[in-house]
């Protein structure tokens, strides 16, 4: 393991107050595909990954202060951090611990300091996080740990941090995500996991959370990695993993197991980095079309994004002491 160097000193969280009051029960092929193995794809390839080397460093930014992070989503362009931790497991003999699944975190990274907690209501957990471009809203796909509607949408201003818009899901399944466009607008739209031919369900609403009649073209979303194809781990199908073709139209396997989302390509388009869903850090070279380095990072799933704005990689990592470390790679 590469020593990790600590240069960022941990800021003292302040205590937050409580979230937002409880919610109702109602509560084209490419041409050719190359293997992610550590060896060269060819013989002109060689010379050059042999000589690679990472191009980055890691440094710690920020310590959460909690035992596992399960949700993690960044703003760059207020630099704010949205993350949810999982509950500890509840030993023999002793009582259950208090409950913090249902609860999300905001993170001023500037500052190094927790900003505000959302609390949702007991028994439900953040199943993923939306949060706006601007940061001004804060959508969260919510999970029912014992409901019977499990799947319900609850959007936050996240400034007077209320609730502009609850609703279950149009279809009860985890095949809905909040969009947004360029403006104050968000939608939210659902897909038919079951019956694929069935039309999705797409809701538009303005900032405060009313109703609105607005093209679906405004709320296509931006790519995090241009090229990458992520596959999922589906019944039948063994061709799971991310995937990159680049500007010649090879088409390469990066990662067989990545974390769902967890993925990015830096702005000059010659690293992707990935984290898998067993803890490792992979560092990809797209011109040597190879992997340059794999690091586990974490005893837990991997959760990374790509801050373009500063050039920057932000991954969480479980550490042994019970806490979770915000670090950042970043170039050399």
């Amino acid at each position: 393991m590469q020593h990790w160097s600590w240069l960022f000193a941990l800021a003292a969280m302040p205590a937050c107050g409580c979230g937002s009051t409880a919610e109702p029960p109602d509560g084209g092929q490419p041409s050719s595909t190359t293997s992610a193995s550590p060896g060269p794809t060819d013989s002109a390839a060689e010379g050059s990954t042999l000589a690679l080397a990472s191009p980055f460093v890691k440094e710690d930014l920020v310590d959460l202060g909690q035992r596992r992070v399960s949700r993690f989503a960044y703003v760059e362009s207020t630099n704010t951090l949205f993350a949810s931790f999982g509950d500890p497991p509840t030993l023999e003999g002793k009582p259950p611990p208090a409950e913090h699944e249902n609860e999300i975190e905001e993170w001023d990274l500037s500052a190094g300091r927790r900003r505000f907690v959302y609390s949702l209501p007991p028994s439900w957990m953040p199943d993923d996080v939306y949060p706006s471009p601007d940061g001004s809203l804060l959508g969260v796909l919510l999970y029912g740990k014992t409901a019977p509607a499990w799947c319900r949408v609850s959007v936050f201003d996240t400034t007077s941090h209320a609730r502009v818009h609850s609703s279950a899901c149009a279809f009860l399944d985890r095949h809905t995500k909040i969009l947004y466009d360029a403006g104050s607008h968000f939608a939210i739209e659902s897909r038919n996991a079951i019956e694929n031919t069935a039309p999705p369900s797409f809701r538009t609403f303005d900032h405060a959370g009313h109703s609105v009649a607005i093209d679906a073209k405004q709320f296509a979303a931006k790519p995090n990695c241009p090229g990458c194809e992520e596959i999922e781990q589906v019944q039948g199908r063994n061709d799971h993993g991310l995937y990159f073709t680049d500007a010649s139209g090879t088409r390469s396997l990066v990662e067989k197991n990545p974390e769902h989302g967890g993925f990015g390509l830096t702005n000059d388009g010659k690293w992707l980095v990935v984290a898998t869903s067993n803890g490792e850090l992979v560092i990809w070279s797209t011109e040597a079309r190879r992997e340059v380095s794999r690091e586990k990072s974490t005893e837990s799933n991997g959760h990374l994004v790509y801050d373009s704005m500063r050039d920057r990689f932000l991954f969480a990592v479980a550490a042994d002491s019970g806490s979770s470390l915000v670090r950042v790679l970043r170039r050399r």
